[in-house]
C-alpha cells in the first residue's frame, strides 16, 4: 500500500483515491509542470500520474528577463475527478484490478478541462516590493539593484 502522509482524499464513483502533486522546476521560464500521482486506497487498482503546466503569467522586467507573477493553477478535486474520470473512460482504468504498470497521462491539459481551474491570488512583484518599501521609487531602486 502507498504511503498516503500528504496525500490528500477523493471519492470517485463510489472508489476512494488518494492524491498528490509535486511542482517540478525547470530552467526555462515557462516550462514548469505540476507532477500528479493517484492511487486507489482498497491497494489493488494500478497507479495513475500525469502532469499539468504551472501555467503561471510571466511580468517583463525590462531587460529581456521575466519574473514570475505567481498565478499558477492549483490542483483541486475537480481536475483530480476529470483525471480519473479520463483514465476511467478513455483508457479503461478499473480500481479494482490489479496492475502493475501505471496509467501515464502526461500533459494533462491537453486531455481534460481545465479553464476553470483555481489559482494562486496573482501578485506582482515590483508591486509587493512598493508594499514594502512604501514608494514606487525606493522599489524601482530596489528593482535596479537587484539586476531586475
Amino acid at each position: 500500500m502507498r504511503n498516503s502522509t500528504g496525500s490528500r482524499r477523493i471519492v470517485v464513483e463510489d472508489h476512494e483515491y488518494r492524491w498528490r502533486v509535486k511542482a517540478s522546476k525547470w530552467p526555462f521560464p515557462g516550462d514548469d509542470l505540476i507532477s500528479i500521482g493517484i492511487w486507489p486506497t482498497n491497494g489493488v487498482g494500478g497507479f495513475i500520474c500525469g502532469t499539468m503546466p504551472c501555467d503561471v503569467t510571466y511580468l517583463p522586467c525590462g531587460n529581456g528577463s521575466g519574473t514570475d507573477a505567481g498565478d499558477q493553477i492549483i490542483i483541486t478535486n475537480r481536475l483530480i475527478r476529470r483525471a480519473i474520470c479520463y483514465a476511467i473512460s478513455e483508457h479503461g482504468y478499473d480500481p479494482n484490478r490489479k496492475s502493475s504498470k501505471p496509467i501515464d497521462l502526461p500533459r494533462l491539459d491537453l486531455m481534460i478541462r481545465w479553464d476553470d481551474a483555481l489559482r494562486s491570488p496573482f501578485h506582482d512583484p515590483r508591486q509587493q516590493a512598493t508594499e514594502i518599501l512604501g514608494t514606487p521609487t525606493a522599489a524601482g531602486a530596489l528593482a535596479r539593484d537587484s539586476g531586475d
